[in-house]
């Protein structure tokens, strides 16, 4: 992987910063941390906990931005999911749901977001999910650019998207 390019895969910013394994990461963090002036928060989402009170408890803003789901073990993470919250009109307003709203619903028209969750969660010990709001006062990247710039570092190193991303 080149120096100048991110890397995407990674743990829970706080554990990660912390171990030489995921130097990467942390570089990936900082990184974005940098680039919209905001810092990186997540929630942990374990077996039996519902979405909705983690995002709330969590204080999940209504703000837009971006947000990494990952399915973690005792020995690993996996990135499963990059996705966006809310959009911007053509007067550069902010328009439908933020972070939280996307967050807890679905990414399934059949399926209600606690279950859509609940099967994430199958092959892992819990997950993880990550976000940083990307429209600030003070930096403007509309979230939509966000994660097509996250998609395509993903499938830049690894030639295909992450497994819940559908398509890009």
């Amino acid at each position: 992987m080149d120096k100048g390019k991110l890397s995407i895969d990674g743990n829970n910013p706080r554990m990660f910063l912390a171990s030489k394994m995921f130097q990467n990461q942390q570089k990936t963090i900082k990184q974005l941390c940098k680039t919209f002036r905001s810092p990186v928060k997540s929630l942990e989402l374990r077996r039996g906990e519902k979405i909705g009170d983690k995002t709330k408890k969590a204080n999940v803003p209504q703000k837009l931005g971006i947000y990494l789901i990952y399915g973690k073990n005792k020995r690993n993470a996996k990135l499963l999911y990059i996705g966006k919250g809310g959009s911007v009109n053509q007067n550069g307003e902010p328009t439908r749901q933020g972070l939280r709203g996307r967050i807890k619903n679905t990414r399934n028209k059949n399926m209600s977001g606690q279950n859509y969750f609940k099967k994430l969660m199958q092959n892992y010990d819990y997950l993880q999910v990550c976000w940083i709001q990307t429209f600030t006062e003070n930096k403007k990247t509309i979230p939509a650019k966000a994660e097509a710039e996250l998609l395509q570092i993903y499938f830049d190193e690894r030639q295909q998207l992450p497994p819940e991303n559908k398509r890009a």
